[in-house]
């Protein structure tokens, strides 16, 4: 038995989840449902889908989000591998609500255990979760400076093997 099974979990309820998902609350508490009914991790989310670590910084999921980035990064990069990111962005779909969930449980449950003040109780959940776009916005610049950097090295690339293919062919043609 693992340590954590043996430790009994402190009910979380769906006011304090409500007060961390912030105004998309209702969304998430039958996502949430459907999540528990089901006993899977899988539920659709096109936000996560189409802006995968973008939408993971603007619900807070710092870790998750730098991940996810990192990955989607290296394999963006990648000239054999550059298909992985639909990978990425299908899985981060599919289970973007249940990790959502899971993170938000986890946050409710640290509030707890640091002994916050019970009268700002709603406060720091809704601090501590709730949205972000300024994440969003650096990110944004940051993958326009990437990509920029990327097309600048890579024409670099094109260019020194196509000019010294044209040079060559001058020399070696008859």
């Amino acid at each position: 038995m693992a340590p954590s099974d043996s430790v009994p979990q402190p009910a979380i309820s769906d006011e304090d989840l409500a007060a961390f998902f912030g105004d998309k609350a209702s969304y998430y508490l039958t996502e949430k449902e459907v999540l528990e009914r089901s006993g899977s991790r899988i539920s659709w989310n096109w936000p996560a889908f189409l802006f995968n670590f973008l939408w993971m910084y603007y619900r807070k999921m710092w870790a998750q989000a730098t991940l996810t980035a990192f990955i989607s990064i290296i394999l963006s990069a990648s000239i054999v591998f550059n298909w992985g990111v639909g990978i990425v962005m299908l899985v981060v779909g599919m289970y973007g609500n249940g990790i959502y969930v899971t993170h938000a449980r986890k946050k409710v449950a640290e509030i707890d255990v640091a002994g916050v003040n019970p009268d700002q109780r709603l406060e720091s959940l809704a601090k501590a979760g709730g949205t972000t776009w300024l994440p969003v916005v650096i990110g944004l610049f940051v993958i326009i400076g990437l990509t920029i950097l990327f097309i600048v090295l890579w024409g670099g690339v094109v260019l020194t093997v196509l000019g010294g293919w044209m040079w060559w062919g001058l020399f070696t043609d008859p």
